[in-house]
């Protein structure tokens, strides 16, 4: 039977419902894109998360596609379906809390509720009780990257990993080439990078220590990095256009084979202590640590398989007391193995003093200050402030670094960092081997603004799109801390806190991996499609945007 509107039999339906719900306490109501349904009266019982999953082209349903239900809480589980004949899925029984809802399917795209481009996803509420409702995707069609990988004398190699490759824009204008997959070449030398969100990526095999084994045995021949289609660097290098559903194939990478080395070393200890202690030894990259046990109790240790190459070496020393020290050593690898000493204590140290610009007194409890590193191959640092405002920032290799202050106060920023005179947050902190600098000063403001507002696309509110503000001044553009970001809620609303003040071109656009607005000359490229503001020291400003194009 087919009900119209205004006509009997769909009077009486609507009236039958509508004691229903009211006799069942629920009350049904739309938020940000999907439907909830509430009992008045549910206290502690689950609730319930439903929606559909469909093809981004032609709105096909799509089956078996696994569907996850990630809460924020550690204290419990994620919870995972696969969607039906008819792309439907149904979390019947679901504590409260908030969740993340992510959805996969292979020869798809992957992708988070509420996500847009690359965004970060909008997070769900559900309360006891509740049905959410509406929680839909469409997924998009991912692309394949094909090919073949031989030697200088045109053979296959078997095994040597393939990657692909996206550029990844930082705050403060820094850059890093990223990882999106990985394939491994089969007998013939043939990979097939799967999965793959379109757009333009860097191919690249070989390199990478693929063969580095600290302690046992290794190849004695390895394959250097070559990036498509066939250069060293990636500013020689070709990008490669993945488009949706479609598989880029003939990529072929011609390697050159090259010996590989050994780098013999020691790790040596002058504040032994006695006792059994326990030595581990690794890699500095991308501001953090990667370590290996050491297996021999002598604390000397083999890497073998490295190609040549720069190395930053850090090494750590565990004795009874339970507390490390720390050595790093940095290493060229021209033509030979290499013999190394990693000196426990060879160290540098940051101290100095944090105060307030209003000269009242600060609770520093929870604050600390970071060294962050500026080349990718270093370390990162940090030391916690007193109750006095004192700081020291131990076991820092030599290298350039960065001041930053990390705090959970929404209304703290790092307003000055001095070090020997000189501004340590814009230009570079230079330390020496076992230097000790002990001159800092640190000036911490309390007032900083908060900007909010409204996104719009057709004149209508739009969820997920990322709010940036970008300094207007060249030089606080590579402050990292000074850029601020957000995104749009289910009804287009931003809010960004913790903005230092000053002037800022604001930006509404859509979300992408390769975040482009970190790009220094990014305001500059798009500045017809930014509104221009100034944040006073603790003003609430208020600026509603409309969605860019960026360039």
């Amino acid at each position: 039977m087919k009900w119209r509107p205004g006509s009997l039999d769909f009077v009486f339906f609507f009236l039958a419902a509508t004691l229903f719900f009211a006799a069942h306490g629920v009350r049904a109501q739309t938020r940000g894109g999907f439907q909830t349904s509430e009992p008045a009266r549910a206290s502690g019982l689950p609730g319930k998360v439903a929606g559909m999953v469909r093809r981004v082209d032609d709105g096909a349903a799509l089956r078996k596609v696994i569907v996850t239900l990630a809460p924020e809480s550690r204290e419990m589980e994620a919870m995972a379906v696969r969607t039906d004949a008819n792309g439907q899925f149904l979390f019947p029984e679901v504590p409260s809390g908030r969740y993340r809802v992510r959805v996969q399917r292979n020869g798809y795209v992957g992708q988070l509720f509420g996500q847009r481009g690359g965004g970060p996803g909008l997070a769900l509420t559900v309360e006891p009780g509740q049905t959410l409702e509406k929680i839909d995707f469409r997924l998009e069609r991912a692309g394949v990257l094909s090919g073949m990988v031989i030697d200088e004398d045109n053979e296959p190699i078997e095994g040597v990993e393939v990657r692909a490759m996206r550029v990844r824009f930082l705050a403060g204008g820094r850059e890093r080439l990223v990882i999106a997959r990985t394939a491994r070449t089969d007998d013939l030398g043939n990979y097939r990078i799967p999965s793959l969100t379109p757009g333009m990526y860097y191919v690249q095999a070989g390199g990478r220590g693929e063969g580095v084994r600290i302690g046992g045995p290794t190849a004695a021949v390895g394959y250097g990095a070559t990036f498509y289609p066939g250069v060293p660097t990636r500013e020689q290098a070709q990008l490669v256009q993945v488009t949706s559903g479609n598989e880029t194939s003939r990529i072929e990478l011609a390697l050159r084979s090259t010996p590989t080395y050994s780098i013999y070393g020691v790790i040596a200890d002058a504040k032994s202590g006695g006792g059994m202690r326990r030595y581990n030894v690794g890699f500095a990259s991308g501001g953090g640590t990667a370590f290996t046990n050491v297996d021999r109790d002598d604390g000397t240790f083999v890497m073998r398989g490295l190609e040549p190459g720069d190395y930053n070496l850090i090494a750590q020393v565990w004795d009874t007391a339970g507390v490390p020290r720390s050595g790093f050593r940095s290493v060229r690898i021209s033509n030979a193995d290499v013999q190394v000493v990693i000196e426990m204590g060879a160290v540098s140290m940051v101290q100095g003093e944090v105060r307030a610009d209003d000269g009242k007194p600060m609770n520093f409890s929870g604050m600390m200050v970071s060294l962050q590193a500026t080349d990718d191959r270093g370390v990162s640092p940090s030391g916690v402030i007193d109750e006095k405002g004192h700081f020291a920032v131990s076991n820092v290799p030599a290298g350039t670094y960065s001041v930053t202050l990390a705090t959970r106060e929404r209304d703290l920023y790092l307003k000055e960092a001095r070090c020997r005179g000189q501004d340590a947050q814009a230009s570079q902190l230079s330390l020496g081997a076992a230097e000790i600098l002990d001159n800092c000063s640190l000036v911490v403001a309390r007032d900083a603004g908060k900007v909010m507002g409204t996104v719009k696309q057709d004149d209508k509110p739009t969820e997920g799109m990322t709010v940036v503000l970008i300094p207007v001044e060249m030089e606080r553009r590579k402050i990292a801390r000074h850029t601020s970001i957000g995104q749009s809620d289910a009804n287009g609303v931003f809010e960004l806190r913790n903005v230092i003040p000053g002037e800022y071109f604001a930006f509404a656009v859509l979300a992408a991996d390769d975040a482009p607005y970190f790009q220094l000359e990014y305001a500059e490229r798009n500045r017809d499609s930014a509104v221009r503001i100034t944040v006073k020291p603790g003003e609430l400003r208020s600026v509603d945007l409309k969605v860019a194009k960026a360039q």
